[in-house]
């Protein structure tokens, strides 16, 4: 059977059934989970510094000799904690995966990256950035929450009226001069990682986006 000539149905693509779409944003979620913890421990492998709120972590592993994993759980869920004491909204089961799975997963792969020195740990560790970039966007595309982090940050916006990249810079400030007083690692690297992320995430996320639109036939 023909379709009629004025027929538009050959030009829309067919759209994934719930299920499915469900499905494909919970395995990209997933990944994207996987792939940020990576990039993290590669973060923390330079001489260099590291991301502002794994300066803090360090600094409070110098302290306790808790591992950096179960810092950044305790920490993560302290978080959440004050974000819902903020009457925060956005809390969901991807927050609490960010929280758990990250930490755990961050344990298991820090024995197996390698430290690099010199110049090049400083590229490495922007190599490290771009693929927490990836890894952020890949969990963020779906849609379905954010880390506890990027949750503070968004009530403490809505709370004290100030843009949302005002208060992520005074975060990122407040918690490297916190770590750096308890002896956490910072260096050019921190302030590389500080001034790249924003801009690589955007980038990814965009990109990573229009994919998932794609699989899921909204494109």
């Amino acid at each position: 059977m023909s379709l009629p000539p004025n027929s538009d149905v050959t030009a829309t693509r067919l759209q994934a059934p719930p299920f499915a779409a469900a499905s494909i944003k919970a395995v990209i979620c997933f990944l994207g989970l996987n792939v940020l913890a990576l990039g993290l421990a590669i973060c923390v492998s330079t001489p260099w510094g590291t991301q502002p709120w794994d300066v803090f972590h360090l600094g409070i592993t110098l302290h306790t000799g808790l591992t950096l994993g179960r810092v950044s759980q305790i920490m993560g869920g302290l978080v959440v904690l004050i974000t819902l004491l903020l009457r925060g909204k956005g809390i969901t089961i991807v927050t609490l995966a960010n929280i758990l799975y990250i930490g755990f997963l961050l344990d298991k792969l820090l024995p197996f990256i390698p430290h690099v020195r010199g110049l090049t740990g400083l590229f490495y560790l922007e190599l490290g950035v771009i693929i927490t970039s990836i890894g952020t966007a890949m969990y963020l595309a779906p849609n379905w929450g954010a880390g506890p982090r990027d949750s503070l940050m968004l009530v403490l916006s809505q709370r004290l009226r100030a843009p949302i990249g005002a208060m992520r810079v005074a975060i990122d400030i407040s918690v490297v001069v916190m770590g750096w007083l308890l002896g956490g690692p910072v260096g050019i690297g921190t302030l590389l990682a500080a001034v790249t992320t924003g801009p690589w995430t955007q980038y990814f996320l965009r990109l990573i986006t229009n994919m998932q639109q794609r699989l899921l036939g909204k494109q």
